[in-house]
């Protein structure tokens, strides 16, 4: 079976964790002068392939810096660890930042559409309901509430980070969206 190194050093990222070829096993007590030349070259070709994925990563690293935007590696320098994942070209360990690094960002892009969806209904849901208050104490309790889509950021007509959320999602942005989709 070939064992192709340049596969490897892919699985090894996707993976996070270097993949070697299967190590040979010791050769039975006793094994005739050709098994144990075999095993010999076994052995041989099984360092040389592990030294191979071990020198491929380095230059993966290299390439996989070189795609990442300006603005992410401004972000990835600021990591506590950076500077151990540079000096060592690390290419597993960078593959881990910028993934934790999109969900960080992701997750926030995310909670924000969700704050605002929740402080939005909450509004709605306040106004369809007003609950038999008088006026007085309907406009406290609304004024409450619009200030809370003040410190929220939301706006009660429509919102962008919401729109900018499901257009992510659909792999548009406000860019490349029709009129129609937005």
């Amino acid at each position: 079976v070939e064992y192709d190194e340049g596969d490897a050093v892919a699985e090894s990222i996707l993976s996070g964790a270097p993949i070697y070829p299967t190590k040979p096993s010791d050769p039975p007590a006793g094994a005739s002068r050709t098994d144990q030349e075999i095993w010999k070259r076994e052995v041989a070709r099984y360092v040389n392939v592990r030294a191979d994925v071990d020198k491929g990563l380095k230059p993966a690293y290299t390439l996989m810096w070189g795609q990442c935007t300006q603005r992410l590696c401004d972000k990835l320098e600021t990591g506590s660890n950076f500077a151990i994942v540079s000096a060592a070209k690390d290419v597993i360990a960078l593959d881990e930042m910028i993934w934790m690094r999109a969900h960080e960002t992701m997750d926030t892009r995310r909670k924000k559409a969700w704050t605002a969806i929740e402080v939005k209904a909450d509004v709605l849901n306040f106004l369809q309901e007003r609950n038999n208050l008088n006026d007085i104490d309907f406009y406290r309790q609304f004024a409450g509430r619009i200030q809370g889509t003040k410190t929220a950021k939301v706006t009660i007509g429509r919102d962008e980070c919401i729109v900018d959320e499901i257009l992510r999602e659909q792999g548009l942005n406000q860019d490349t969206a029709t009129r129609a989709q937005k």
